[in-house]
């Protein structure tokens, strides 16, 4: 992606300028509910310059996006909180430039920035509904921990980086693993299908790939099954808690799997998990149309028995 990238601080004329045109662009690319149907209206939907303007009062940076004709890109707002890390939220591109790089612009410039002045982290809040962690984690951010969404029933994920570190990709999160096993709801698509898996593992990677040992085993290893998500039950429930069933509407196929009519966004407990349970917060999703595939491990081949050699007791085993 060509352009440059734009950082504004204070509230003076500059930043009054342009804050009505990234509040603007704001308002448009918030305004649907993201890729999948059903999910509540994002807050940015109604976004204005006045708080962006508090923000920028209060020591915040503004960072925008510019094409060569110097029309905005897309934007982010940075805080500075005593934590010393550097804390990004409300990202957002023009929605015709999508995929385009915008975003991956903004953000190593803010890396480099970051990285320059001895920032030791990069955070935000990454949506898990709105299928944004995998984004994030291609451009190597990890998680560090999850919160529910304020005011919604949806799930965020607290990832973060280190500033100048290589950006390698974390597709499963596989650096988040959970102290115990947890009752997950691992979701696959298939032929305009949606399956649930439900089992107990430790985290993303490994439900993802646990779940589709699973889903192999029943729909055969070549299925073209693709891996859209995982929710699990956290905190406070007790980590051995039975696998509740994923949701109302679906055909059980074992004790452990469900088929669901598709496509996704048909199947609420899917869309929004807590509104089935609120304690089964959703931990990873890629969009529809990206799902992932997940190649079953494969299976342990037999050891041959190898014959031991006879016995013999060393020298100092040997007494009088």
């Amino acid at each position: 992606m060509s352009g440059r990238v734009l950082t504004l601080t204070g509230t003076g004329p500059e930043a009054r300028h342009w804050a009505d045109r990234v509040a603007a662009l704001t308002r448009r690319a918030f305004s649907d509910t993201g890729e999948i149907a059903g999910l509540p209206r994002p807050d940015g939907a109604g976004d204005e310059a006045a708080p962006l303007l508090g923000e920028l009062a209060a020591g915040g940076a503004l960072w925008i996006a510019l094409d060569p004709s110097a029309d905005v890109t897309g934007a982010m707002r940075v805080t500075r909180p005593d934590t010393g890390a550097w804390c990004v939220h409300r990202v957002v591109v023009n929605p015709a430039l999508r995929g385009g790089g915008v975003g991956r612009l903004l953000l190593s410039a803010l890396d480099r920035a970051a990285a320059g002045l001895g920032i030791p982290a990069i955070r935000l809040n990454a949506v898990v509904e709105r299928g944004l962690p995998p984004l994030y984690a291609h451009l190597g951010f990890r998680v560090t921990g999850l919160e529910p969404g304020p005011g919604k029933p949806l799930s965020e994920l607290v990832m973060e980086r280190r500033p100048g570190s290589p950006a390698t990709p974390a597709p499963l999160a596989e650096e988040w693993i959970w102290p115990a096993p947890r009752p997950t709801v691992n979701w696959f698509t298939l032929a305009g299908e949606v399956y649930a898996v439900t089992g107990h593992h430790r985290g993303v990677a490994d439900a993802a790939r646990g779940a589709a040992d699973a889903l192999a085993a029943h729909l055969g290893p070549d299925a073209p099954v693709r891996y859209a998500g995982t929710d699990a039950h956290l905190a406070p429930q007790p980590a051995d808690r039975p696998c509740d069933p994923p949701g109302p509407g679906g055909l059980p196929l074992d004790a452990h799997i469900t088929r669901y009519a598709g496509p996704r966004e048909r199947v609420p407990a899917h869309v929004m998990p807590r509104t089935a349970d609120p304690w089964r917060f959703a931990v990873w999703r890629y969009n529809p149309g990206r799902e992932a595939l997940i190649a079953p491990r494969p299976p342990v081949p037999p050891v041959s028995p190898v014959p031991l050699a006879p016995l013999v007791p060393s020298a100092r085993a040997i007494r009088p």
